[in-house]
């Protein structure tokens, strides 16, 4: 977990350096006024801003698909995808009552339940319909994204994105601009969260006024996030069109099989496609790499599996 303690300075030539001060998001400046809305406008606009690669390291650059994405509970901040069909549900908040503070997380969580609910017509539906409100072009989902990605694939994007809201995986991320340590706590409750497989993640925007006119620096960081625990999953087939009934079966407690790991959605998704192949592979691979890790040997998970280990003499 990481604070940002210090203040940046700005370092202009040949002046005195000129320590930053952060800005109150929940007050007018002279830059104007810093509400949920302008939040959500400035992630919208610059996804960058989001430290994705420090959350799910190899996830992809983001795609913004529309803001305030109407939901049968309300409605969903702000929505992204990338080109492999990888969701970011994110919840800009200001921090200004205790209330709010106690239920973000719910909040989020209760929105994130709501999409993943969602078949992908369903999705598309109400993607369109946030685009409208703000009278941004209105296309499909797949077109919104190809606008951003040449080469792009429409039903192998479909399919992963279909597949991502039936096993409840995606990014969920808290985004404001001061999470205090009752929300941080709080996020350790979202572990032990059953049936989906999403990472979830704090992070702080924090905003500085500067001296150069209608300038702000805008410094993210990810103070809190959560990895995948992985469950057991009996899908039970020949079942009406339509329908799924999935049986969820914690695998916390001791097995004689292979150890409980912890993993990214990167990772998940890995062992997936391999048991699409050889459905025992899974979980071999998995007793391997525990056995592994007891010597310091990790699995990094960029497009395929890497073995790595430190070095003896501690150089990179």
């Amino acid at each position: 977990m990481r604070r940002r303690d210090g203040s940046p300075l700005w370092i202009a030539d040949a002046q005195q350096p000129i320590p930053l001060h952060r800005a109150d998001l929940g007050a007018k400046s002279a830059l104007g006024h810093y509400d949920e809305a302008w939040l959500q406008t400035l992630l919208h606009s610059h996804p960058e801003v989001l430290p994705i690669e420090q959350i799910e390291s190899g996830y992809g650059c983001l795609i913004p698909l529309c803001r305030e994405l109407p939901l049968r509970c309300g409605a969903l901040d702000n929505l992204f995808v990338t080109r492999e069909g990888k969701l970011v549900l994110v919840e800009a908040k200001l921090w200004r009552n205790p209330e709010a503070r106690r239920t973000v997380v719910a909040q989020a969580l209760d929105y994130a339940a709501a999409v993943f609910r969602m078949s992908y017509g369903e999705l598309e539906s109400a993607v369109l319909k946030a685009r409208r409100v703000r009278e941004m072009p209105t296309a499909s989902l797949f077109e919104i994204v190809s606008r951003c990605s040449e080469g792009l694939d429409e039903a192998e994007f479909s399919d992963a994105v279909t597949g991502n809201l039936e096993r409840g995986r995606a990014i969920i991320a808290v985004v404001g601009d001061g999470i205090r340590e009752d929300i941080m706590s709080l996020a350790e409750l979202v572990q032990s969260h059953a049936g989906h497989r999403f990472t979830f993640a704090l992070v702080e925007l924090t905003v500085y006024e500067t001296p150069a006119t209608g300038t702000r620096l805008v410094v993210p960081s990810v103070l809190a996030q959560t990895v995948l625990v992985e469950r057991g999953v009996v899908r039970i087939e020949g079942i009406p069109a339509g329908q799924r009934v999935i049986v969820e079966l914690p695998t916390s407690g001791p097995t004689n099989k292979s150890p409980l790991r912890r993993m990214g959605i990167g990772e998940d998704e890995f062992f997936e496609l391999l048991g699409q192949r050889e459905t025992h592979l899974p979980e071999v691979l998995k007793a391997f790499l525990a056995k592994g890790e007891a010597l310091g040997v990790y699995a990094d998970m960029q497009g395929g599996l890497n073995l790595k280990h430190a070095s003896p003499s501690k150089h990179p």
